[in-house]
């Protein structure tokens, strides 16, 4: 079957490969109509993640069609349309019966390498998904591949972020980062009942997209993102800051515009084992720090209900679409930061 395969930084193909079959009774092997590049494979792309071995199946972000499903699966059958998350969830381990799907004690990334479980992604033509019943959700007829295809990871990360963020009714909102995480959460937080949202970017199209769903955009090469707060807020700060880019530049910036009290959710995706963060600020504001790999598990049929009854269509972020065979441009529009979203079809 053709897949996207990683060999070195900046340095992905299309190609032949084997393709999957059942391991374990509880999986599934899926036929893939509908891929994406999300902006953490960037992380992969651009050689950030340890353990990603030449050759490795990219790819997290999936919709298709059901072509063989092992003996213990049980809420899904050959033929049925689905979509799933960008990590696989047991459903039976202490964790998961807690709905903690994240922590997951036999958890795996698809197509994030060794540390991760080594397996392989869905930037391909078929891939194997392992717990089935937990990790997949049917996709409705009247929601459409472009649409589910963000509610397993971007989508189900952002309402993720509002959660742990706390949005409350009234509140002022900043996100720092416009790509499709960023703007998506920006949308999640209107419909949690933000009163208004800062969107800090410093790429003009995709400031411009953010003023379109009603955000204040806020260019970070022309003005201070931190003025234009204490100016909302009469010198408080922001009541939450969600931080939706994954370096200590941004890490440090929404921890200045945080108000003392407030709530800071960071939802990037950091590869560095260890940097500077700025605890000083932090402990003097009393600020409450979440973090961590979005649970998306428990958001899936959210997010499929706010699409389904058009409160918001994560498919609007779209500006590219592309055979898988041509991935690799993809991957590169959305390095140069020319793309928004690519998505690939098989």
């Amino acid at each position: 079957m053709k897949a996207l395969t990683w060999h070195a930084p900046r340095d992905v193909r299309v190609g032949e490969v084997d393709p999957p079959h059942l391991v374990d009774p509880l999986d599934v092997v899926i036929r893939i109509t509908t891929t994406a590049i999300c902006g953490s494979d960037l992380h992969i792309y651009r050689g950030r993640i340890p353990g990603i071995l030449p050759g490795t199946v990219i790819g997290h972000e999936y919709v298709g069609v059901v072509e063989e499903v092992g003996p213990g699966v049980r809420r899904f059958k050959k033929g049925d349309r689905v979509g799933g998350a960008f990590r696989t969830a047991c459903g039976a381990c202490w964790y998961c019966r807690r709905r903690l799907y994240t922590h997951c004690e036999n958890s795996m990334i698809f197509g994030y390498g060794l540390f991760f479980g080594s397996l392989q992604g869905t930037q391909a033509e078929y891939a194997r998904i392992p717990f089935a019943d937990t990790t997949l959700f049917r996709v409705p007829p009247e929601v459409t591949d472009e649409q589910a295809v963000f509610v397993g990871d971007t989508l189900g990360t952002a309402f993720f972020a509002a959660e742990i963020g706390e949005v409350q009714p009234g509140d002022i909102v900043a996100v720092v980062g416009c790509g499709p995480v960023g703007l998506l959460t920006q949308m999640v937080a209107y419909t949690y009942g933000a009163a208004k949202v800062v969107a800090v970017d410093r790429i003009p199209t995709r400031l411009a997209f953010a003023e379109r769903i009603g955000c204040i955009p806020v260019n970070i090469d022309r003005e201070d993102p931190l003025a234009v707060v204490n100016r909302l807020t009469g010198g408080r700060g922001a009541d939450v800051v969600i931080e939706a880019v994954g370096t200590e530049v941004a890490l440090t910036l929404a921890t200045r515009l945080v108000r003392p009290g407030g709530v800071l959710a960071v939802i990037g995706v950091f590869a560095e084992e260890t940097f500077p963060f700025p605890i000083r600020e932090a402990f003097l504001k009393g600020m409450t720090v979440r973090h961590g790999l979005a649970n998306v598990h428990a958001y899936m049929e959210e997010a499929l209900a706010m699409i389904l009854h058009g409160r918001l269509d994560p498919s609007s972020l779209i500006t590219h679409t592309l055979p898988l065979e041509e991935a690799p441009q993809g991957y590169l529009l959305f390095d140069r930061g020319e793309a928004l979203k690519v998505i690939l079809k098989t």
